[in-house]
């Protein structure tokens, strides 16, 4: 997220400081949407020209962080970026009534944690499931508009990244994925994109182990990733019991 003197400059008026694009909140603002306002004013002036504002935020998480974040609600934003999920887990035991979509978020952030039985988290073990069920191309595997899977806990870029770490390690779960890693690179060149798209997948034998729930990824493979401000090694590996909604401690 940017930093207070980030965000104070793309919310002021536009000025010498708004020449690069993104830099003024209004940047990708239609002059259709803004009308008389124009496109050049602060957020508090564009505000006090209205008679009322409403706040909307989707009910995904990173919408909910973000919501976090903006209202400065100090308690979860710091739980997030703590070092250990504990605080985290303990905004379950609270009742924010201003934010009455966050407890949904902990708990979907929460199952995105390495599980106790098979290392993975829920969306990575959504991805095998939807392998094991024969949808074999990656894009089978992300989430978006009348997709089979309905978890959107993370994003295009996150989704990918994450594929990619079930494909590309010593002992992988997922068989077939042709091109990558899935980045910008990638993607701009059109020849890698159509390879990568046209991939066909396959549950590995450590893959079909997992999903039978008799496999722990995390003891094949090394894991070093972050989950909010908590870094999950095989050694400081945080997992999370779905059963018993406990946090597993390493």
């Amino acid at each position: 997220m940017p930093s207070p003197a980030d965000l104070a400059t793309l919310l002021e008026v536009r000025s010498a400081k708004h020449v690069d694009f993104d830099t003024h909140w209004l940047d990708f603002a239609s002059s259709r949407r803004t009308g008389s306002i124009g496109r050049d004013v602060g957020l508090v002036e564009f505000c006090e020209r209205c008679d009322s504002v409403e706040l909307w935020a989707h009910p995904r998480p990173n919408d909910q962080l973000v919501l976090v974040w903006l209202l400065d609600a100090g308690a979860a934003w710091a739980a997030w970026g703590a070092s250990t999920p504990e605080a985290w887990f303990n905004l379950l035991t609270q009742d924010p009534e201003a934010l009455p979509q966050l407890r949904s978020s902990v708990v979907a952030l929460l199952e995105e944690l390495p599980s106790r039985g098979s290392g993975l988290g829920a969306t990575e073990m959504r991805m095998l499931e939807l392998l094991s069920a024969g949808h074999v191309r990656p894009y089978d595997l992300f989430p978006g508009h009348e997709k089979l899977r309905p978890r959107r806990t993370f994003d295009y870029w996150e989704t990918g990244a994450l594929l990619d770490g079930l494909a590309r390690c010593p002992v992988p779960a997922i068989s077939g994925l042709d091109d990558g890693p899935f980045d910008l690179d990638m993607h701009e060149d059109p020849e890698r994109h159509q390879r990568y798209k046209r991939s066909r997948l396959a549950l590995t034998g450590l893959g079909r182990v997992i999903v039978a729930g008799a496999g722990d990824f995390s003891q094949y493979n090394p894991i070093h990733r972050w989950w909010g401000g908590t870094e999950l090694t095989n050694d400081r590996l945080w997992r999370w019991d779905a059963e018993s909604r406990t946090l597993v401690t390493p």
